[in-house]
């Protein structure tokens, strides 16, 4: 019968989180009040140990798609979504796509809005 060794306990407890912090996005927008939604750039990271770098990745990707004037509108954990209309844009997260993206079409509250980008980390 083996000893049941605290130290090795601790040790694995220690280990366990370093998975689940590789589970932060971003999203990152040049959208304009006006504009329709499916003109808006977008820029869309996942799998970042923080949300700097999330955020930083999001920007890139959106400035790469020759969009000048990006921001991020959401870091999330899991899965993440952006929606707008010409109105307005909501954003949301979850722990599935289907109800981040629920969630972005609620704050976007506009029967014109659609979802323009959304994804989850792996």
């Amino acid at each position: 019968m083996h000893k049941f060794t605290p130290w090795i306990f601790v040790a694995l407890l220690a280990v366990a989180p370093i998975g689940a912090a590789l589970a932060i996005g971003a999203i990152a927008v040049d959208d304009y009040y006006d504009e329709d939604p499916s003109e808006a750039g977008y820029g869309i990271a996942t799998e970042y140990l923080t949300t700097r770098e999330a955020s930083a990745a999001a920007l890139d990707a959106c400035k790469s798609e020759q969009n000048s004037d990006c921001k991020v509108v959401l870091t999330f954990k899991k899965c993440g979504a952006y929606a707008a209309s010409q109105g307005g844009y909501g954003v949301g997260s979850a722990n599935t796509r289907e109800a981040a993206e629920k969630r972005a079409l609620r704050q976007c509250g506009d029967a014109n809005c659609i979802v323009v980008v959304s994804d989850c980390d792996k």
